[in-house]
């Protein structure tokens, strides 16, 4: 029982530390993930621990395949592609950091070292200060946990490299709040959904001053198919306080200038270079479009010595590196989660999913972006994590 103890103590401490270091994606969280695998590869030296992962991997078999398909396309298509610099480390990277960490928290799941309740605890205590830290640089143009620092207190990144990442981040701390007060308020106490309001208002308020367009379109998306596919959760009593919350923000933009100018963009379709990028990507996939380019090949093949530094379109992006076969392989895993999300008839996983989905058309790689693919990673999680209670594990 004490080595038991110890073993939850210590998974719940490093998956801690790498869930607080997703968005700065520093030393400290390429050493947590390490630290995860090791721990994780020592367990499995006993032989009840090794069973059990076989049994764990039984259970979750579609997933293993699909994964290893889209693995065999990226080793496909790095073969036969360009050679562009870093593709064997990108797709290692892609196997340890988000394929074998999704089996390692299903793993801690099934032995009870770490619970729903406690990935979601250092997810929202993570997204919070990262707010803070946002709103802190919204007032001095520094934030104080990294000294990134901005000017006239907009395009807010907190800690984080880039106001488009640092939106999302934002706009899913806003999400899961909406996601407690509708799931969760009768557990919570009076003071406690006060409480949660107050972080809606500091992730709405960051969200806003980070000027990502995506974000605030995909946060649009979930808050829209949330609401519309489980109004019967919806309580009238709060509807007075969203709309409230909705009015001083529009009060709150209507003398920032470069707030109405980014709404002004988005309006009229603005797209920031990425409507010639995706055409260029698209003429050059059209002349590999079996295998692709392999990964990190976008430079070299898109715009010579571009200013942009991707595709900026997670589906383009596949047909890309690893054209139609990968695209295949990455539709399976994608048709998996909705299958999933079909069974368990979640409305919340399917707004959360066609949130990440919208966030991919505009920004995001779903191939080597550490923060959305950590996001990603916790999100199958969250999605798959009980079918091992009602299969033999």
């Amino acid at each position: 029982m004490a080595q038991l103890n110890s073993l939850s103590l210590a998974y719940k401490f490093l998956l801690f530390i790498w869930i607080v270091t997703i968005p700065m994606k520093n030393s400290i969280y390429q050493i947590s993930i390490a630290l995860i695998i090791t721990l994780f590869l020592a367990e499995l030296l006993k032989k009840e621990n090794y069973y059990l992962f076989r049994r764990l991997l039984g259970t979750y078999k579609d997933i293993l395949i699909g994964f290893i398909l889209i693995i065999c396309s990226m080793t496909v298509s790095n073969f036969l592609g360009i050679q562009a610099n870093k593709i064997w480390h990108i797709e290692t990277m892609f196997i340890l950091r988000y394929c074998f960490l999704f089996f390692i928290l299903l793993y801690c799941y099934a032995k009870a070292y770490v619970s729903t309740a406690h990935l979601l605890a250092m997810i929202f205590f993570s997204l919070a200060l990262q707010g803070v830290d946002g709103l802190y640089q919204h007032f001095f143009d520094v934030d104080f946990l990294s000294g990134n620092t901005i000017a006239n207190g907009v395009w807010l990144t907190g800690a984080v490299f880039y106001y488009n990442p640092f939106g999302l981040l934002m706009s899913i701390g806003a999400s899961l709040c909406i996601t407690f007060l509708l799931y969760s308020r009768d557990i919570f106490s009076r003071w406690q959904i006060i409480l949660l309001f107050a972080f809606l208002s500091l992730f709405l308020y960051t969200l806003v001053f980070s000027l990502s367009r995506s974000s605030w379109v995909s946060f649009i998306v979930f808050t829209i198919g949330l609401l519309t596919l489980n109004s019967k959760k919806f309580s009238l009593k709060y509807a007075w306080v969203f709309v409230l919350l909705g009015g001083l923000l529009i009060l709150l933009v209507l003398n920032e200038v470069d707030v109405l100018h980014r709404i002004q963009q988005l309006l009229h379709g603005n797209s920031s270079h990425r409507k010639e990028i995706w055409k260029a990507t698209i003429e050059a996939f059209l002349q590999r479009p079996y295998f692709g380019y392999g990964l990190n090949s976008y430079k070299q093949v898109v715009i010579s010595e571009s200013e942009f530094n991707g595709v900026h379109n997670s589906l383009l992006e596949i047909l890309l590196f690893l054209g139609t076969f990968g695209f295949l392989m990455f539709s399976l895993l994608i048709l998996l989660i909705l299958r999933e999300i079909y069974r368990q008839k979640s409305a919340l996983f399917f707004a959360f999913f066609s949130m990440f989905l919208v966030a991919s058309q505009f920004d995001h790689s779903v191939i080597s972006s550490k923060i959305f693919l950590s996001i990603l990673t916790l999100f199958a999680f969250f999605v798959f994590h009980n079918r091992g209670q009602t299969d033999a594990l």
